[in-house]
């Protein structure tokens, strides 16, 4: 049998390596998923749980799940900062079917009208899945019901046209700091009328002494850069730090259920399981119904 000698230039023999590396390694982000099935199972039903509370996962949230818990393990992988990619990710949806990746449907504010349909579909869907973890009954305690919104206060709002006496020549308004600083308060309250103590947010990277010896002793004080809201971080510390304990003192039956906005609200794997194990139900309101007034 004869063979036929073909002489190769090393750059084709080196693409050739290079391709068998790059499949190799793409197979082995499929086939190994560099994390356990019961970890893989708990994220499994992180997605399932939020999206039945309206709040779907993006895949975004998911590696960066996966992240923080190969970071807590200390494991090697070959990730870049051990954050998978798309490789690893429909490895995931291969092992895990019940999932599958979907495009989220973009809807304006003109289209997300609030109505009655729309309200009473939601109604029913929340005595559904409250119904099929066995709390259907938080719905007749106004005690165990809470509704969390944030707003937003500027500072040093613009100057514009204010009310003077005719005739009168100069008319100030004073305007001290940036008129872009902002604080934001996160406020509770359950149904029958109580509120948790606030969470007040300032632009700080340290708050100022003199300025927290006038904020009362039971509300709870956050920090950022802008001022607004970081939900990764400032809500989780606010439910262990503030709702946890108050719940606790006035001696609040659980489960509860806490009603927060769906855009903004994004839960992440830490905030979820705290939640879990101390039996707050966080469940997202229809779009663009937290400012609405609804009469029965």
């Amino acid at each position: 049998m004869g063979y036929l000698r073909v002489k190769l230039q090393k750059c084709t023999i080196y693409r050739v390596q290079l391709c068998k590396i790059v499949f190799v390694a793409k197979f082995l982000m499929i086939a190994s998923p560099y994390l356990t099935k019961q970890e893989e199972s708990l994220l499994t039903n992180w997605c399932v749980d939020l999206v039945n509370c309206g709040f779907p996962v993006n895949t975004e949230e998911l590696t960066n799940a996966v992240k923080k818990i190969i970071d807590s393990t200390g494991r090697k992988t070959p990730f870049v900062e051990n954050k998978p990619g798309r490789s690893w990710m429909n490895g995931f949806l291969k092992r895990n079917p019940i999932l599958r990746q979907r495009q989220a449907e973009s809807i304006s504010k003109g289209r997300a009208v609030v109505t009655i349909k729309s309200i009473k579909k939601w109604f029913r869907e929340l005595e559904e899945y409250l119904e099929s973890i066995g709390h259907k009954d938080i719905l007749n305690d106004p005690k165990r019901i809470f509704n969390g919104d944030e707003s937003g206060f500027l500072l040093c709002p613009k100057s514009g046209k204010v009310l003077a006496p005719r005739g009168s020549s100069h008319v100030y308004q004073v305007q001290n700091g940036n008129e872009k600083e902002n604080i934001t308060v996160l406020f509770v309250i359950s149904a029958d009328g109580n509120y948790a103590p606030p969470l007040v947010v300032f632009p700080y990277v340290r708050v100022p002494q003199n300025l927290m010896s006038t904020i009362p002793d039971e509300w709870c004080v956050g920090r950022s850069e802008t001022g607004w809201m970081k939900i990764t971080t400032t809500h989780f510390r606010y439910i262990a730090n503030g709702l946890k304990p108050w719940l606790i003192k006035n001696s609040i039956e659980k489960e509860i259920i806490l009603f927060v906005d769906g855009h903004t609200s994004h839960l992440n794997l830490e905030l979820s399981n705290f939640c879990k194990d101390n039996k707050i139900i966080l469940y997202a309101l229809p779009p663009n119904t937290t400012q609405c007034n609804l009469v029965t």
